[in-house]
């Protein structure tokens, strides 16, 4: 695609990664139609369904809401090409007339990050709430569904990072405008990181202006990320004690071809 072509835009990524943020931004700078589910569920839950799920035994809540979340993804998810936080698969654009026409904008995040992020924030996790991150990070992880990676118990968190890192690999390399951007980043330049992309991907926007606000309840700022993500080395997100662990765990091939020194 050439400069301004993009029909559609599509944002993925994993939880916790920016992807409302970067929704957020092409929703206020582009005249191209972002592919999204915002206020999707709401709109399509029954009224009753979340007090049917709150009377079942506490253990089994986490599991019956995602598998009725699922159902709805299943049915009605090629309206915005799926849920954002999916493995992405190549045969997912087969049949789509909007393919051709398509920006994928994935984000990720460093490994380190992600994790204590996840920790903080785990969403669709489906087991009781771990005490620590050195709990959390030695426990398995129960993927949903729509996470498109098969019915699968992953050893732990940062197994859900990899694969859904080497899926987001193969589909940029399969995809005809896909690209991948680093969240660190977008907060250390995001005028350049961005602009690149969009001039890239065949994006028209009308300013390289990021959201202030987060997407979050939380509602930290712009400048409270930058200060969280981009005072220090990634790794020092984690607890020296676990650090040399997880670093000896990921692949640095794949640290690499996502954009990241080791």
């Amino acid at each position: 695609m050439g400069p301004g072509r993009a029909e559609f835009i599509k944002v993925c990524g994993e939880r916790n990664c920016g992807t409302n943020w970067l929704e957020d931004f092409f929703l206020a700078q582009s005249a191209a139609e972002l592919l999204h589910h915002r206020g999707f569920l709401m709109a399509h839950m029954a009224p009753e369904a979340f007090a049917q799920i709150e009377r079942l035994p506490e253990a089994a809540q986490p599991f019956a809401r995602e598998a009725m979340f699922d159902k709805l993804f299943r049915q009605h998810g090629r309206a915005f090409m799926g849920w954002k936080h999916q493995a992405l698969r190549p045969r997912a654009l087969q049949g789509d007339a909007r393919a051709a026409s398509c920006a994928f904008v994935i984000v990720v995040k460093h490994p380190a990050h992600f994790l204590a992020s996840l920790f903080r924030n785990p969403y669709h996790d489906l087991l009781p709430a771990r005490p620590s991150l050195e709990a959390f990070l030695g426990s398995p992880w129960l993927p949903v569904a729509r996470d498109q990676l098969a019915p699968v118990i992953l050893p732990s968190p940062l197994d859900l990072w990899a694969r859904k890192m080497r899926s987001y690999l193969a589909f940029r390399e399969a995809a005809p405008h896909a690209e991948i951007l680093c969240y660190e980043a977008l907060l250390a330049d995001f005028e350049a990181t961005m602009g690149a992309a969009c001039e890239q991907l065949g994006i028209a926007v009308g300013a390289l202006t990021p959201p202030e606000a987060s997407a979050k309840a939380e509602k930290h700022s712009l400048k409270d990320y930058r200060a969280r993500y981009l005072a220090s080395s990634p790794w020092d997100s984690l607890p020296e004690a676990l650090r040399a662990h997880v670093q000896a765990q990921v692949d640095p091939d794949l640290l690499a071809a996502l954009g990241y020194p080791e």
